[in-house]
């Protein structure tokens, strides 16, 4: 269970980072490298908790996972808050205005490196 907790922790404060970047300071051009260390911490979060309990493959699944939740999540916190700020759209077609190619990008690069570091 240890293994999953410090990879919780790890993708809730990258995650709330992601969020900080993408909606308060509306940085759209950092969020890809924001997303890399997201899947990089997360990946040796897991890494770490693991120790040699799991598998690596395991412990692959379970950092790309929680990565992928992490940038979803961020994502959804964004478009909810451009919606308190009187935004009509929907998420996806406000992702798609405001940040384009950048949100499948994020996931992408933060999948990589769950999946390199957390081996």
């Amino acid at each position: 269970m240890r293994t999953a907790a410090y990879g919780v922790v790890a993708a809730v404060l990258t995650g709330i980072l992601l969020w900080v970047f993408a909606a308060i300071l509306a940085f759209s051009a950092g969020l890809v490298v924001v997303a890399f260390f997201l899947g990089r911490i997360v990946g040796l979060s897991v890494r770490s908790g693991a120790g040699d309990e799991l598998s690596s493959a395991a412990r692959t699944s379970i950092s790309v996972l929680l990565s992928i939740a992490a940038i979803t999540i961020a994502m959804v916190a964004t478009w909810l808050f451009a919606g308190l700020s009187g935004g009509v759209l929907g998420p996806g077609e406000y992702l798609g205005e405001t940040l384009g190619p950048i949100v499948p990008l994020q996931y992408i690069v933060a999948t990589l490196a769950a999946w390199w570091t957390s081996r």
